[in-house]
């Protein structure tokens, strides 16, 4: 109260500031409508734009009030012409202005002349309101009146307020309630004379009326009325009114040389409203519920019910239960009641006593949560008698299946897995199959429970004796990782997760882990599937191709194939491409093995051409033989073979060309040879004129023996060579290309006449070419002769030593036409070539 004294003392004290600043406006002398037109001073009459109603004639101008289009205002702007026309207005704020015409009224009817000069020259005068000539306006005797309108208005215009409350006025809160400050605070008063509407929203009613609305009218104080409960529940008060305006309209001047118009605005709403409060005609307990476990992995664990009571009758003591129910399958729907037939664990009961609030929390004694599946509490609070005084606590029973009521029990399942394949080729993707058996719950009480998979590959490990059973993993590095990937209910087996390519050979184990997180991110379980078992190991191998060619060397027209022996594939299929590429010329040094560096230069500069290309298929590991490919052409050729998996795209295995077991050589080399003999009596010097040719200017070396035998029926030609004397051997001759050699001498000597002939061969030097030596035959014509004692000797077979010359020169020109024998002479060379 005493606040409310303070404010108002201060808001007298401003009203008469404002009193004594209006005094000495008027004591300037105050000016109405005045009309200024050249030079001369003229009595003004009502502006042809409005119609008087109330005011005082002055010797200069009219101060009063007029209507203009039915509303009340005031000419502004004094020394102008009156206006003839109302412009469209703006609103200003100018609260005394404001209350002055309020005070005329709506039209003006019943307005005595003394109050409408005095509204006028409050108008006219406050500095709030537009004008646009400012001069003092007549003092027409009227101050009083003025002095008492800018009193009321220093009270009533301005703020307003509507500053209801309430305060409880019953023992037992909440059943009657008190409203205060019903009325209108202005700044320097209560304004009376307004009608007030108030409305309750919610369980209660006047005293006054027994309704719900009342309506009253303001005075010069607040009012207080009172109300009572019909119920429970939250209500409101809100109050509506109408007060005078604290704005004018301005109206322009239709040109400079007119007056502007202020005129009046009407009510405007005022509203107000309490806070929301509590009606009680009855206390209802109420309980919110949470289980002691949301979510547990194993049975037996104790549960309780935790109860926080609201809106029981303060002080009183509540008695209770609360009933488990289950083991559920699934989890319980929300309903009144349960289901007919619905398990029940046990029944918590429990005494508490509310504090000063009405409110208690209470946990009842545990159950215990006896098997897997979902358990869900109902709690109850008994009510008081019908005959126990008001307010007495009515009872409450909770729903069935509240979310924060039910807990779960979930135990782990079984992780079984199963990789894709138990044994792959290096590029070949690796995959695992996951089966978990078991219940998997996708929701507690609360919300979605999140079950996930994560998993890693392991890898690669050693194997032991060609196995991955007896693998130590406990070192094995992480080839992959994989997850995580949900694990649903209704999806439980997960086909091909972690899937990846090794690079590597060796063994790779998958290891799972297996976690279940509840609503609250709280863990109900981890499934730990170790890596190493047997039925989730994969040996990853590394396929191997050993390539031999058919032969190391053949003659023109024989054929080359390759055979590759393959290991290492896991089984797999796939195909290589063989390619035979030649003829190149051989090295010198090193024949046709002068290595795949070489060889790749030829194939890339286009002197090694492509002599033959296959694809041939292959499945798992073996040997795979190409088709024999005849070649014709002298020179160096080799094999290349690329190899391809069918479903390891990634894996690619080469062998070069020029391997040495991949290269080979078409070779025809001949020799040419024809005996000659100092004398054919024995005692002669026999030697060989030896022709090479076809070497491909490969170093090689020439080598002989001579034979010896008695000659048959005179002649040389029947000989039986093969039991013949060797007679000693030539000097070997080096060769490093084509030409004619003629090998050292050799005596022959005897006790009778004697067949002498010539063995030769010539051997290359590199050692993969001892296929290619050539060796003639004991006892060709051109290379036999018959020594006799004492006569003269002649070719083997004449008849007598009067035909020697002929015979000695047929001899010579068979070794000039090319006479002898040249052969080829296979011989299974190192690495199985022939």
């Amino acid at each position: 109260m005493g606040q409310h004294v303070s404010q108002q003392s201060g808001a007298a004290q401003a009203r008469r500031e404002r009193e004594r600043a209006a005094r000495r406006l008027l004591a300037r002398g105050l000016l109405a409508c005045l009309v200024v037109g050249a030079g001369l001073v003229v009595t003004g009459t009502a502006s042809e734009a409005g119609v008087r109603v109330a005011g005082h004639a002055h010797a200069a101008t009219y101060v009063g009030v007029e209507t203009f289009d039915g509303v009340i205002g005031v000419c502004t702007g004094n020394g102008r012409a009156a206006p003839t026309v109302t412009t469209p207005p703006s609103r200003v704020h100018a609260p005394v202005a404001a209350w002055a015409l309020h005070v005329a009224g709506p039209d003006g009817s019943g307005l005595d002349d003394t109050t409408g000069a005095a509204i006028a020259t409050i108008v006219k005068n406050d500095p709030a309101v537009p004008s646009n000539h400012k001069n003092a306006t007549p003092d027409v005797g009227v101050r009083a009146r003025v002095d008492q309108i800018v009193a009321e208005a220093h009270a009533y215009a301005g703020p307003r307020t509507l500053p209801l409350g309430l305060t409880s006025t019953s023992p037992t809160p909440g059943q009657t309630w008190q409203l205060t400050g019903v009325g209108i605070q202005a700044p320097g008063a209560w304004m009376p004379g307004r009608a007030i509407d108030l409305a309750v929203t919610g369980p209660v009613v006047f005293e006054a009326s027994g309704t719900s609305t009342i309506t009253v009218t303001s005075t010069g104080e607040p009012q207080t009325l009172h109300l009572r409960s019909t119920g429970n529940g939250e209500f409101t008060v809100a109050g509506s009114t109408t007060v005078p305006s604290n704005h004018v309209n301005s109206h322009p001047a239709q040109s400079p040389g007119h007056q502007m118009i202020t005129t009046r605005v009407g009510d405007e709403p005022l509203t107000g409203a309490t806070g929301a409060q509590v009606a009680v005609l009855e206390h209802r307990p109420s309980a919110v519920t949470n289980t002691s476990v949301l979510t547990v992995a194993e049975p037996g664990t104790e549960v309780h019910d935790r109860i926080a009571i609201t809106g029981a009758r303060p002080g009183s003591t509540l008695t209770g239960r609360s009933t488990l129910y289950g083991p559920l399958a699934e989890k319980p729907t929300e309903s009144a009641e349960p289901p007919a037939g619905t398990p029940v664990v046990g029944t918590a009961e429990y005494e508490v006593t509310v504090d000063e609030t009405g409110a208690a929390t209470v946990e009842t004694p545990a159950l215990v949560l006896p098997a897997p599946g979902y358990f869900v509490w109902q709690e109850e609070i008994d009510g008081e008698p019908d005959d126990a005084p008001s307010p007495r606590n009515l009872g409450f029973r909770g729903r069935y299946g509240v979310g924060t009521e039910t807990s779960l029990v979930a135990p782990p399942p079984d992780v079984v897995t199963e990789v894709s394949r138990q044994e792959v080729l290096v590029g070949q993707p690796v995959s695992d199959t996951v089966t978990v058996v078991g219940t998997v719950h996708d929701h507690d009480g609360l919300g979605p429970i999140s079950t996930v998979l994560t998993g890693r590959a392991y890898g690669p490990v050693l194997p032991v004796d060609g196995s991955c059973e007896d693998v130590d993993w406990r070192e094995a590095p992480i080839a992959h990782e994989f997850g995580p990937l949900p694990i649903t209910g209704g999806q439980k087996r997960l086909v091909g997760v972690g899937e990846f390519t090794p690079r590597q050979g060796g063994c790779y184990s998958y290891g799972e882990t297996l976690v279940a997180t509840n609503s609250q991110g709280e863990p109900i379980y981890r499934v730990d599937h170790e890596a190493g078992r047997v039925e989730q190991t994969v040996l990853v191998e590394v396929p191997e191709a050993v390539t031999q060619i058919s032969s190391t060397v053949v003659e023109p027209g024989g054929h080359f194939s390759d055979t590759v022996s393959i290991t290492g594939t896991g089984g797999a299929s796939g195909s290589f491409v063989a390619a035979l590429w030649g003829p190149v010329a051989p090295d010198p040094d090193l024949g046709c093995w002068f290595g795949p560096a070489r060889w790749a230069e030829l194939i890339a500069a286009g002197e090694a051409s492509e002599a033959h290309l296959e694809e041939v298929a292959f499945t798992g590991d073996g040997d795979v033989t190409t088709t024999d490919v005849p070649v014709t052409e002298l020179g160096c050729y080799t094999w290349s073979a690329v190899f391809s998996f069918d479903d390891a795209p990634g894996t690619e295995l080469v062998s070069a060309p020029g391997l040495e077991t991949e290269t080979g050589m078409v070779a025809a080399p001949e020799i040419a040879t024809v005996a000659q003999a100092s004398t054919t009596h024995l005692g002669g010097e026999l030697s060989d004129v030896i022709t090479v040719s076809g070497t491909q200017d490969l170093p090689g070396t020439v080598t002989g023996e001579i034979l010896t035998a008695p000659p048959v029926g005179g002649g040389c030609d029947a000989v039986d060579w093969s039991h013949a004397t060797s007679a000693g051997q030539i000097e070997p001759i080096p060769t490093v290309t084509d030409g004619v050699h003629t090998s050292s001498t050799t005596v022959i000597d005897g006790d009778g006449a004697v067949c002498a002939t010539f063995v030769v061969a010539w051997t290359p030097v590199h050692e993969k070419l001892v296929g290619a030596a050539v060796v003639d035959e004991a006892g060709l014509p051109a290379e036999t002769i018959l020594f006799v004692p004492d006569v003269p000797a002649v070719p083997a077979g004449s008849p007598s030593a009067s035909a020697f010359p002929l015979w000695l020169v047929l001899g010579l020109a068979m070794a000039g036409a090319g006479a002898g024998s040249s052969i080829w002479q296979l011989r299974r060379g190192g690495g199985g070539h022939a």
